[in-house]
């Protein structure tokens, strides 16, 4: 049986691969390559943050992950770093603002579309009561005993 975790991943694939039909149909290759650029900074600045910090880890139900348990990443969160990356610029271009409030602009889409990203499962679970809001696997810490 999927569970929502993975309903929401399969979810992400397709809206990525919605994309990247629709980018090689139109021969959008400066596109396609802003996508493949950010996807793989995104892998890299996830998996960076989860291997030196111990700020946040990724559940390890995830059908794809990059890296090893309890540090992994996701593969669907790269893709949907590219694919944000993606609109936020062409969001961003229809502003018809100068070169650094567009920058500004795709950056604040960008960051603000990945914030409703990461709401969307806490969402879901409140409106449907699917499942816990964030299921993990805790963490063993040592805690320093008390004397």
């Amino acid at each position: 049986m999927m569970s929502w975790i993975n309903a929401f991943e399969l979810m992400c694939y397709i809206i990525v691969a919605i994309m990247l039909i629709d980018l090689i149909r139109k021969k959008d290759y400066d596109a396609l390559f802003t996508f493949g650029a950010a996807a793989l900074v995104g892998f890299f600045m996830e998996l960076a943050a989860v291997a030196v910090t111990d700020i946040y880890y990724y559940n390890d139900s995830f059908w794809l992950s990059l890296g090893t348990v309890p540090k992994q990443f996701p593969l669907f969160g790269g893709f949907m770093w590219g694919g944000l990356t993606v609109y936020g610029i062409r969001l961003a271009k229809k502003l018809h603002f100068g070169k650094w409030m567009t920058a500004f602009a795709a950056g604040f889409f960008i960051v603000t579309m990945i914030f409703c990203w990461m709401l969307l499962p806490s969402v879901w679970t409140v409106v449907f009561g699917c499942g816990s809001a964030i299921p993990s696997t805790p963490r063993s810490h040592s805690t320093p005993s008390s004397a």
